[in-house]
């Protein structure tokens, strides 16, 4: 669905060497907009080159990491079609202490240069330098231990919690031509999170607890081998933006997650995740998903996802399962629940073998303007194994 509903056309291939303790990938894109869906764009990047050195001991305790990138981008948005070179370096350093067994810090510190050409007339060099700042303050676990709690299991209970930071400087970048960047009207950019983006970095003096709550089960059946596995899951989070008190007058607390996922049963898993204002208490999104193994070979799921600003209510699910051997029967469906819409119906029949497999769809879909059999379509997809 995400995949028919796009707007442009994007052709792209890489290719990758991996050494001992780092990776070099050499690739390109091109993307092209379709006039019949209101999009002109045009977008060459080509080629991209990109280094990875991984976290490597230097002077004893110390881990150095290298990223490094070099990208040529043709678009028309940027500079009235002329080719924009963007080289970034940004080398790091980690150092792990340990001062107690029940008390880790871990301290990350890097410098970030890239190198911006985007040449019109003459030649026009753009940089930019910041510093990222990173600390990882993970605390004592709590364990208990219930033996008794199930014949033949035994429950594991353990309490994490954890403490990170990231500290970045507020940096101009007015000047800076954008190769990527994220709408942050619909993306909430978490300043712990490491973004794949290059360009745009926002200043961050940003400070998150975690605690993380964990039930194991660990079987001892007589005749069986002894089996462990995290039956349950409940992760509590919440950011406070120290920049936001300094700069100016704002909301210091940050949004309160809720993460939670179930596997209590091997037939059945549930995973939830909610966002919560700090201010206010309203739910900003969450988004559930329940799977369940009926039969073998035969699963049904359902998913539920919900936010705010911009508004979206959807609930979709759907069954697939073998039928004999070789065949496989699939539906789906997707439910709009802000229109109160069944917005689409999706069946699927495959017909499987040893080292090929044909795959035919039936799609209904209900637009805004439309009735419901308005935008039908058929598919036959062929696939080949091992090539």
């Amino acid at each position: 669905i995400r995949q028919e509903s796009q707007v442009s056309r994007s052709s792209f291939g890489d290719l990758t060497k991996h050494f001992s303790n780092s990776t070099l990938s050499l690739g390109g894109a091109s993307i092209d907009g379709k006039p019949d869906s209101g999009s002109t764009e045009q977008i060459r990047r080509l080629p991209t080159l990109h280094f990875q050195q991984f976290q490597t001991p230097l002077f004893g305790r110390a881990l150095f990491a290298l990223n490094a990138s070099y990208s040529r981008l043709n678009s028309t948005r940027i500079a009235n079609n002329t080719p924009v070179q963007r080289l970034d370096f940004f080398p790091n350093l980690t150092l792990p202490l340990s001062w107690a067994p029940w008390i880790r810090l871990t301290v990350s510190a890097g410098m970030r240069e890239t190198f911006y050409d985007h040449q019109t007339v003459k030649s026009a060099l753009t940089t930019r330098e910041l510093v990222d700042l990173r600390a990882n303050l993970a605390g004592p676990t709590l364990r208990r231990t219930y033996t008794n709690a199930r014949t033949g299991q035994t429950f594991i209970h353990t309490i994490e919690s954890r403490l990170a930071y990231r500290y970045v400087p507020k940096v101009s970048q007015h000047d800076i031509p954008s190769f990527e960047a994220l709408n942050e009207k619909r993306h909430f950019l978490d300043p712990l999170e490491t973004m794949p983006l290059i360009d745009r970095i926002q200043a961050a003096n940003y400070a998150k607890l975690f605690l993380v709550n964990r039930i194991f089960v660990r079987t001892h059946e007589d005749n069986v081998a002894p089996r462990i596995w995290e039956a349950a899951r409940l992760t509590l989070s919440q950011g406070f933006d120290m920049r936001k008190a300094t700069d100016w007058d704002g909301q210091t607390p940050g949004p309160l997650d809720v993460e939670l996922e179930l596997n209590t049963w091997r037939r059945w898993r549930l995973v939830s995740v909610l966002r919560l204002d700090a201010a206010t208490g309203d739910l900003e999104k969450s988004s559930a998903r329940m799977a369940l193994s009926l039969y073998p070979g035969w699963d049904i799921h359902l998913e539920h996802n919900y936010r705010q600003h911009p508004d979206v209510q959807y609930l979709s699910g759907g069954i697939n399962g073998a039928v004999l051997k070789q065949f496989r029967l699939g539906y789906d469906f997707r439910y709009d629940g802000l229109s109160k819409t069944l917005r689409e119906h999706h069946l699927t029949f495959s017909v499987l073998s040893q080292c090929w497999s044909v795959d035919m769809a039936f799609r209904f879909r209900n637009t805004e303007d439309a009735s419901l059999f308005s935008d039908t379509s058929f598919v036959i997809q062929v696939r080949l194994f091992h090539l």
